[in-house]
C-alpha cells in the first residue's frame, strides 16, 4: 500500500504486479486522475412524503453529490405551509433533520449544500400532512325485556385513527308510535334510552374530530321475544336405567314459561314414554336397546304467547357388561388336574358367547397354562406347589365383563417321608455303637429334602447318651445302658416337616443273681450257677453268719495254713456262650477279732480283684465291673490269711452277676 503524489493535473495510470516466490501474477492497473479545479455540489431533498398529522418525519438529504473530498454542510428551509403553522425543523444543518408538522396540509422544504468552495443547487421536498376520517361505534343492538327498562348505548369503541379527540353527537332518528323516550345526554359516549312503548327505537351515533365525521346506529327493541329452550347434554346410560332429563328455559322478557317434552324418535318396537312431559325435568326408561331422541318446546305467557324452537336432546343406551364366574376354589395335589368351571350371566338377558381365562399369579418357576382358555371348562393342571389365581371375563356379543372373576387353585405340598434306616439290633454289649442314618427319607412331590431333625425320645434310666448334632443327615450313638432306646427323625422340604420315623433300639440282658444256694432258681435262659471244686468250702453257715434271714452263706474255713491260700470255692454259670460281664457285686463278712490282714476276694479265672478285709462282726458290700466278654463265667471267692499264726473263717453271700448277652 505505496503513496502516491501527483505534481502535474492529468491521468497517472500505476501497475502492479504480485509473486507468491515462484513466479508473478498478471499486472493489474489503476488509474489516478488529477484536477486542480471542482465542480459544485449537487444536493438531494429526497422524495416528498405523506405524513398522518400528529406524526413525526425524518428528511433525508444524504444523497446530496460532493465531488471535492472535502465533505458537505446542509442547510434546511421551510419554504411554505398551512396558513397558521409554526413548525421547525429540530436542526436545519443536520443531513436528517426531524421535522414535525402542526398543521395539517402540504409544507414545501428546501435544501442547499456546500463543499467548502460552492453552494450546490436547491432541491425542494413536499411533505403532504393529511386527517384521516374518525371511525363510528354505536355498539351491539340492544334488548330492553321490559317496560321502564333502560338500555345502556355505549359509543366509546368510537376511534380517530388520527388521535384527534371526538366529539359524540347522538339522535333517536326512529321510535314505536306514541313514544315520548327521549335519550339521555346525547351528547356523550355513553348515553341511556328508556324505552316507554314496546317496539324498536333507531338510535344514530355521529362522531367528529372537527374536520371529518362519520356514523353509525343501534337498534333498541322493547318487545316480546322468542322463549329459548334447552334440552340439555346428551345423556348415555345402561339398558334399563332410567334419564333424569334437564330441561330449562329462558325468556328475554322474563316471562314465565310452560314446558313440552315430547319423544320425537325411539328404536322401532318401543312404548317408552315421559314420566311428565310438562316439567322441566322428567324422567325417561327406555324399554329398548338403542337411541332416542326428546324435544323440549317452551311458551311464555305473553298475549299472544310466544314459544320457542324445539331444542333436542339424546339418550343412547349402552349394553351391560356382563359377570363372569370362574367358579369354587379348588384344592388338588400336585400333577392333579383341576377342571375349571366358568359360568356368565348378563343383567340385559343376553346370551354369553364368549369366555377368556388367564393366569393372573402363579408359584415361582412355573409354567404350566390352561388347556383352552376360550372354553368355559377347561382343565389345569399345575407344575409347582403353591396357590394360582386364575382370573375369567366373559363376553355377551357386545361387551366384555369389566372385572375378571378369580377362582384360587391351591396345590396342596405333601409332607416328605422320613426313613430311618441301621444295622441289626446289638447281640451284646459289645455292639453298643450304633449308627443310624437318614438319606433314605424322600418327598412325594419329588422336592429335596431341606432339613433333618433328631430326636432322642427315650433311653434307660441312668443313660446319659445325648444327640451331638440334632441337624446331621445321620446319628452315631454309643449305648451306655442295657434297655430300650427309641429315636424320631423329621425331615422338611422346605416348607412342611414330616411326621415321625421312629427306630427302637433294644440291648438284650440277663441279670442273675446268686448266693450259691443250693436249688438257685433258673434264669431265663434255663443258666443255674452251680457249684463245683468246692473241696476247700465248708458248710453252709448257721443263722449267726448269714447275710440275709432265710438265705446261706458259703464258709472258706481255716485250714491251718499260717500264711498264703486257705481255702476257695467255685462257681460256674452254664450255657452262656458269647456273654459279656458287665458287673460283680457280693458281701464279705468275718465273725472273728484275729490279727489282720485278712482277706476275702472274688475274681474271675485269669483276673485279680482284691477286697478290703471286712469288718468284724458286720457284713461289707463289695463290686467291680469288669466290662469283658467271656466263654463261661467261671466265679471264684479265696480267703487269704496273712498272719504269723491264724485260724479264721470267711462268709460271702447275695453273689450278683449282670450278664450281657
Amino acid at each position: 500500500m505505496p503513496s502516491f503524489v501527483p505534481d502535474k493535473e492529468g491521468a497517472y495510470t500505476i501497475r502492479l504486479i504480485v509473486n507468491d516466490g515462484r513466479q508473478n501474477s498478471l499486472p493489474d492497473a489503476v488509474v489516478i486522475n488529477v484536477y486542480t479545479t471542482f465542480s459544485p455540489p449537487v444536493a438531494n431533498a429526497g422524495t416528498d412524503q405523506n405524513v398522518l398529522f400528529g406524526n413525526d418525519t425524518v428528511l433525508d438529504g444524504t444523497a446530496s453529490t460532493d465531488f471535492s473530498g472535502h465533505g458537505l454542510t446542509y442547510k434546511w428551509t421551510i419554504d411554505s405551509g398551512p396558513a397558521g403553522s409554526a413548525a421547525t425543523l429540530d436542526d436545519p444543518t443536520k443531513s436528517q433533520p426531524v421535522f414535525t408538522p402542526d398543521k395539517k396540509g402540504m409544507y414545501v422544504i428546501s435544501l442547499v449544500v456546500n463543499d467548502t468552495l460552492n453552494d450546490s443547487n436547491t432541491d425542494w421536498v413536499v411533505i403532504n400532512v393529511y386527517n384521516n376520517a374518525p371511525i363510528a361505534r354505536a355498539g351491539v343492538d340492544i334488548v330492553v325485556p321490559d317496560l321502564g327498562g333502560t338500555a345502556y348505548i355505549n359509543g366509546s369503541a368510537s376511534s380517530d385513527p388520527d388521535g384527534t379527540p371526538l366529539s359524540f353527537e347522538w339522535t333517536l332518528t326512529s321510535k314505536p308510535m306514541g313514544s315520548t323516550a327521549e335519550l339521555n345526554n346525547a351528547n356523550i359516549a355513553t348515553p341511556t334510552l328508556n324505552p316507554d312503548k314496546k317496539g324498536a327505537y333507531l338510535v344514530k351515533l355521529v362522531v367528529s374530530d372537527g374536520d371529518l365525521s362519520s356514523s353509525d346506529m343501534i337498534m333498541v327493541t322493547c318487545s316480546n321475544q322468542v322463549p329459548v329452550a334447552e334440552a340439555g347434554d346428551p345423556i348415555t346410560i345402561p339398558f334399563l336405567g332410567t334419564a333424569q332429563l334437564n330441561g330449562s328455559g329462558s325468556d328475554p322478557d322474563n316471562d314465565p314459561i310452560t314446558y313440552s317434552w315430547s319423544v320425537t324418535s325411539a328404536p322401532e318396537g318401543s312404548t317408552a314414554a315421559i314420566s311428565n312431559p310438562n316439567i322441566a325435568n322428567p324422567t325417561f326408561t327406555p324399554d329398548i336397546k338403542g337411541v332416542y331422541e326428546l324435544s323440549l318446546i317452551v311458551t311464555d305467557n305473553d298475549v299472544p304467547p310466544i314459544s320457542s324452537a324445539p331444542d333436542t336432546v339424546t339418550i343412547t343406551t349402552t349394553n351391560h357388561a356382563p359377570a363372569a364366574n370362574a367358579g369354587a376354589d379348588i384344592n388338588i395335589n400336585l400333577f392333579g388336574t383341576a377342571h375349571l368351571s366358568g359360568s356368565g350371566s348378563d343383567i340385559d338377558g343376553d346370551p354369553i358367547v364368549g369366555y377368556a381365562w388367564t393366569i393372573i399369579n402363579t408359584p415361582f418357576g412355573s409354567t404350566a397354562t390352561i388347556s383352552d382358555p376360550a372354553l368355559a371348562n377347561p382343565t389345569f393342571t399345575p407344575d409347582k406347589k403353591g396357590d394360582y389365581q386364575l382370573g375369567l371375563i366373559v363376553f355377551d356379543g357386545t361387551d366384555w365383563s369389566l372385572v375378571a372373576d378369580t377362582v384360587m387353585v391351591h396345590v396342596f405340598n405333601n409332607r416328605p417321608i422320613a426313613v430311618i434306616t441301621g444295622p441289626a439290633q446289638p447281640t451284646h454289649y459289645a455292639n453298643r455303637t450304633f449308627t443310624l442314618s437318614g438319606s433314605s427319607s424322600y418327598d412325594p412331590d419329588g422336592d429335596l429334602i431341606r432339613g433333618y431333625r433328631w430326636d432322642l425320645v427315650s433311653k434307660p434310666d441312668g443313660s446319659s447318651l445325648g444327640i451331638s448334632n440334632q441337624y446331621a443327615v445321620s446319628q452315631t450313638f454309643t449305648l451306655d445302658k442295657p434297655g430300650t432306646y427309641l429315636v424320631d427323625l423329621y425331615v422338611n422340604d422346605g416348607i412342611i416337616e414330616s411326621t415321625a420315623a421312629e427306630f427302637t433300639i433294644t440291648t438284650p440282658t440277663a441279670t442273675y443273681t446268686t448266693s450259691f444256694e443250693s436249688g438257685s432258681t433258673l434264669d431265663s435262659g434255663g443258666n443255674q450257677w452251680v457249684e463245683y471244686n468246692t473241696s476247700n468250702m465248708g458248710t453252709i453257715g448257721t443263722t449267726t453268719s448269714q447275710y440275709n434271714s432265710g438265705s446261706y452263706s458259703y464258709v472258706i474255713k481255716d485250714c491251718n495254713n499260717l500264711l498264703g491260700n486257705c481255702g476257695s470255692g467255685y462257681g460256674k454259670l452254664t450255657n452262656y456262650t458269647g456273654a459279656y460281664v458287665m458287673s460283680v457285686t457280693y458281701y464279705a463278712y468275718t465273725p472273728y477279732l484275729e490279727k489282720f490282714p485278712a482277706n476275702g476276694a472274688g475274681l474271675f479265672e485269669g483276673d485279680t480283684k482284691q477286697v478290703d478285709y471286712p469288718g468284724v462282726n458286720s457284713w461289707t458290700q463289695y463290686s467291680w465291673a469288669p466290662n469283658r466278654a467271656v466263654t463261661d463265667i467261671n466265679f471264684r471267692l479265696n480267703g487269704t490269711g496273712g498272719a504269723t499264726w491264724i485260724s479264721h473263717v470267711m462268709y460271702f453271700d447275695d453273689i450278683s452277676v449282670t450278664v450281657w448277652q
